[in-house]
């Protein structure tokens, strides 16, 4: 599991360096650096998916179309140095440890180098680094194939045809934006869940995947199933749900008629339904197009996972998903079977310092009763603030 994470020069973070724990939630104000620590996490994982990590001219690879399947795209290297750095100090550094106390870092050489590797290397959009890797460092959760997943805030949603790829779904690879997730649903729908503490809190229910992720979609809107089927010939496969009434069956709907936030939440749903213990989950916005109550139990499984033994990262505005982990810290204070421990969320607020006006990152403090210590101003305070001008 990754403890810590130090980024200098990086985009819009000079300098920062922040502990990790099993549930991680970023949240503040809009450019302050949220998506910025994602994107380094991402930028080291797609570096060493196309070996530029382990090259003999060791480079970081910026990506060029995530519809090739990069994870990210940053331009080039003026696009993502701090713009104010400070030329006498390294350029860009990134540093990842580990609870094993495994680590590693990486920094960038003489700018000029840089640039002029950029242009020469065979139209690969990379820049020139050195680095420090401790053995078997490549090991790790962010570095592997089938132990690693992240899903956009852009993701598929009612599409009525989805694409497959075998290769994709022999590595749990749903896309970033969830299009082979369909795939992997229908060609693994029978299999048990990894980890049976994720089940839905109801009696009566297999642990079998479809029948979890059914019983958890059913969250975001009542008796909803999953319809489609795999058809052995075909390149692509219909998205299709139906409703069901009682025993009375349904004719399914094409994933075009059916709510938008169905579809657009039913990745998030299986990246968590099928992680195991040690695998990390990288999640943008998983509240988009879900009601409050969605929202709260898309949280109630993000910390299910947490608890036992999946690493999160998750980017959020939502106070439904901030209360979802109060509420979770609570649970588990009052019986730790269920909920997480507060101690195992990681809750950091960006904003700007009001001196020195630099990107900070502000640990939200949470008590054993799920309690917040230490709220500062733009800190989900937005309903207080309007009652106030009301009244």
């Amino acid at each position: 599991m990754i403890k810590e994470i130090s980024i200098k020069n990086f985009k819009s973070l000079k300098n920062i360096q922040v502990t990790c724990q099993n549930l991680n939630i970023l949240t503040g104000m809009n450019g302050m650096g949220k998506s910025t620590l994602i994107q380094a996490l991402l930028l080291l994982r797609q570096s060493h998916l196309k070996d530029f990590l382990t090259k003999t001219t060791k480079s970081l690879y910026l990506g060029e179309n995530t519809e090739k399947g990069d994870l990210v795209v940053l331009g080039n290297y003026e696009d993502i140095i701090y713009q104010d750095f400070e030329e006498k100090e390294p350029y860009l550094q990134f540093s990842i440890k580990f609870s094993d106390n495994k680590q590693g870092s990486i920094q960038t050489e003489n700018y000029g180098y840089d640039i002029q590797t950029n242009l020469e290397n065979q139209g690969y959009n990379v820049i020139a680094i050195s680095h420090d890797f401790q053995k078997n460092i490549f090991e790790k959760s962010i570095f592997q194939k089938n132990k690693f997943q992240y899903i956009q805030a852009n993701r598929i949603a009612n599409q009525n045809e989805l694409p497959k790829n075998n290769l994709s779904v022999q590595h749990k690879n749903f896309g970033i934006d969830g299009r082979y997730a369909m795939h992997y649903f229908v060609t693994n729908r029978a299999k048990p869940i990894p980890i049976p503490a994720l089940s839905f809190p109801t009696k009566n229910i297999d642990l079998s995947l479809e029948s979890q992720v059914n019983a958890w979609l059913g969250e975001i809107s009542p008796n909803v199933q999953v319809a489609s089927v795999n058809e052995e010939n075909a390149t692509s496969i219909e998205q299709k749900y139906s409703f069901s009434v009682g025993a009375i069956p349904r004719k399914p709907f094409k994933a075009f008629n059916v709510g938008f936030g169905i579809s657009y939440t039913f990745s998030v749903i299986l990246a968590l339904l099928t992680a195991e213990k040690g695998d990390l989950i990288i999640i943008e916005n998983p509240e988009a197009h879900l009601h409050p109550k969605g929202q709260s139990k898309i949280t109630e499984l993000m910390a299910l996972a947490a608890q036992n033994g999946v690493q999160i990262f998750c980017e959020t505005h939502s106070d439904h998903v901030i209360n979802g982990c109060l509420v979770a810290a609570y649970q588990h204070y009052k019986n730790n079977k269920v909920g997480i421990s507060n101690e195992n969320i990681n809750m950091l607020f960006f904003n700007r310092h009001e001196t020195t006006q630099l990107n900070q990152v502000v640990p939200i403090i949470i008590s054993e009763k799920g309690r917040i210590k230490n709220a500062s101003n733009d800190f989900f305070d937005q309903i207080d603030i309007d009652l106030r001008r009301m009244i």
